[in-house]
């Protein structure tokens, strides 16, 4: 089943396009059922349509809040909110919805994507402690900033545990079940990965999305847990266009169907960011700028029910840290830098908190490769706070566990079914004999247990 994602590049029949677009979910599955049935398809076709269903299933549930549910919670927590307020941030694509059997709908998490990507709003919160929530990050962020550039890097070690678990309502007691929980992959900044301690036992993968997976019968009320520790340093760089080599590599530059695509608008687009320029480092700094001040970010729909993940933020101007780092990706490889992708949390020392987040690098002769996070860059530029928007270009940070070093890989051991993602692993998947669970079927938990700084940064 994973291999048959790259079907997703094919175009759908005009009639399941109108069903999709117009959120008439349950008629485009009876019609999808209906041509599977048929048998009179070739196999690209049925597999795009098998693909098309489990889409279509998913778009049901994350457009989930209506126009008026939408603006009474916009005036819950916006002092003076009015409803052409929400109607000029769904026209800017600040607030992702679509349309559900011909009515707006917005996904479930359209709050907190319009708070990250409309700090105007911030002075109308009505609640003092959210306001402060986002400046905390801001000024953790840019105190580390300090410390990289004076010291040259920063390191910390950490530890950390996950768990994973079917919900209640999914518990099978006596089946068969495969279980997924990221890992700590070994990188240029990330060493001393340690498994402490898994329950039950599992087996350690080292595959390009790293994974401890369970391979056992389920009873029920069983967590499946990992615990580990590792140590992460940043490095700060600051290059210099003059110094960029005039050859540089070809790896990391090809196309990787169904996202990583060079259409013909995506192409238009990076030839005209790019313009006449050659020089790698500086193309690639037109491009994070381009995403950075042009896309604004938007907590996604799965990427799972995006057709062509990087297109869609070109085209709708909203995309959260993964779209805007395929996106980067892929400009970068249509004008020949090498680019790959990077993933697993984001580490929040301050709160002890753990969230999922994706990043890029791209790769310029003769530095190597660098880090490109157009989303935290992104949001520095939204607060007008452009040291930080320059240092997130080139740079990271070390408030991050990397699992996943590239995209759209496979597991080890394979999972039978779809994953939940089939492109990025952070929370885990889990699945019996007969079927995968869904995010909604599932529950998890991350916990960051410690987190001390190396004092010998090198």
């Amino acid at each position: 089943m994973f291999d048959d994602i790259k079907y997703l590049a094919c175009s759908l029949p005009e009639g399941i396009m109108c069903y999709k677009y117009g959120g008439f979910f349950d008629e485009e599955i009876a019609a999808v059922d209906r041509m599977l049935s048929s048998g009179d398809i070739i196999t690209a076709m049925r597999r795009r349509l098998e693909l098309e269903r489990l889409i279509a299933l998913g778009m049901k549930e994350d457009y989930c809040v209506s126009f008026d549910d939408a603006l009474a919670k916009m005036r819950e927590h916006i002092a003076g909110f009015e409803r052409e307020e929400l109607i000029a941030l769904m026209d800017s694509g600040a607030a992702d919805w679509h349309l559900v059997r011909g009515e707006v709908y917005f996904h479930s998490a359209f709050y907190s994507s319009v708070m990250i990507n409309s700090p105007q709003l911030h002075s109308r919160l009505t609640d003092d402690s959210e306001r402060a929530s986002h400046a905390v990050h801001a000024a953790t962020r840019n105190r580390n900033i300090e410390i990289m550039r004076e010291r040259g890097s920063r390191s910390f070690h950490y530890r950390m545990a996950a768990w994973i678990k079917p919900d209640a309502a999914n518990e099978r007691d006596g089946e068969h079940i495969l279980v997924h929980l990221p890992i700590p992959a070994e990188t240029q900044n990330q060493k001393n990965v340690r498994i402490i301690k898994t329950s039950p036992d599992a087996f350690i993968s080292d595959a390009a999305q790293r994974t401890v997976s369970f391979d056992t019968i389920y009873r029920a009320g069983m967590k499946f847990y990992v615990e580990y520790e590792y140590d992460r340093t940043d490095r700060y760089f600051e290059p210099k266009p003059e110094e960029v080599s005039d050859v540089q590599p070809d790896f990391d530059t090809c196309e990787e169907a169904p996202h990583i695509i060079f259409t013909p608008y995506m192409r238009y687009l990076a030839d005209e960011l790019a313009g006449g320029e050659t020089n790698s480092l500086i193309v690639a700094r037109r491009f994070y700028d381009f995403i950075t001040t042009k896309i604004k970010y938007s907590y996604m729909r799965e990427y799972f029910e995006l057709e062509n993940i990087p297109e869609f933020a070109a085209l709708n101007g909203r995309a959260d840290c993964g779209v805007q780092g395929l996106m980067f990706i892929t400009l970068c490889r249509i004008k020949g830098i090498p680019a790959k992708w990077e993933s697993g949390f984001c580490v929040h020392t301050d709160s002890m908190d753990v969230g999922s987040h994706d990043w890029s690098m791209f790769y310029v002769a003769p530095y190597g490769w660098l880090y490109c996070d157009p989303s935290y860059g992104g949001g520095a530029w939204r607060s007008g706070d452009t040291e930080r928007w320059n240092h997130y270009f080139c740079n990271l940070d070390p408030f991050r566990m990397a699992a996943n070093t590239e995209f759209q890989r496979e597991f080890v051991p394979a999972k039978k079914f779809t994953r939940i993602d089939p492109y990025d692993n952070q929370i885990g998947e889990v699945e019996y004999d007969d079927r995968g669970l869904s995010t909604w079927e599932i529950d998890f938990s991350r916990s960051l247990l410690e987190a001390k700084e190396h004092q010998n940064n090198v």
